[in-house]
């Protein structure tokens, strides 16, 4: 049943209607939990109904809980690396917390580390933090992935000139408008 509800809240547009939806999904699938303690897929469905609400703590402590019942179960692991990053963003983002998205962006790289988006993502917090030397490593390995990423061109450039790097600078930033175009 909770399985069904998360499936129907997925394809709701009324956001009021899919938050109630999420929450008796919820309840349902803590029932499943309360009744087969081991039973993985609703620990999955779990983190995925938090996912969904942004409580990225709660998801990410179901999708271990999963992996602990079965430490092959790829949805899982899966789940876990795509929250990571979507936690990171959050908190950078619509957070403005710069060393909390650091926290989980560094986390999902470690899961995914060739996710030309993580590292974009994880580039641009540790800038907003004032690193631009990890910022600038970060993004290097972004585009030697995917070269001609704007995004990540003109944050390359941005690191780079506040390095005072004014050539390097440049050369991403023009690079980054050309592509632009």
């Amino acid at each position: 049943m909770g399985g069904t509800l998360l499936e129907q809240a997925t394809k709701e547009t009324d956001e009021t209607k899919r938050n109630e939806l999420i929450t008796e999904a919820k309840g349902h699938l803590q029932e499943a939990i309360r009744i087969h303690p081991t039973y993985k897929n609703a620990y999955l469905l779990l983190g995925n109904a938090n996912n969904y609400s942004q409580d990225y703590e709660a998801a990410i402590q179901y999708y271990e809980q999963a992996i602990q019942l079965d430490d092959s179960y790829q949805e899982a692991i899966n789940n876990l690396g795509i929250t990571y990053r979507e936690a990171g963003k959050y908190y950078g983002v619509q957070q403005n917390n710069a060393p909390k998205a650091i926290e989980y962006l560094e986390k999902a790289r470690q899961m995914t580390p060739n996710d030309v988006e993580v590292l974009d993502l994880l580039g641009t917090a540790y800038g907003i933090n004032g690193q631009p030397q990890k910022t600038i490593e970060i993004l290097e390995k972004a585009i030697q992935i995917q070269p001609d990423r704007v995004n990540t061109l003109r944050n390359l450039g941005a690191a780079y000139g506040q390095l005072g790097n004014e050539a390097k600078a440049q050369e991403y930033l023009i690079r980054a408008a050309t592509l632009g175009q």
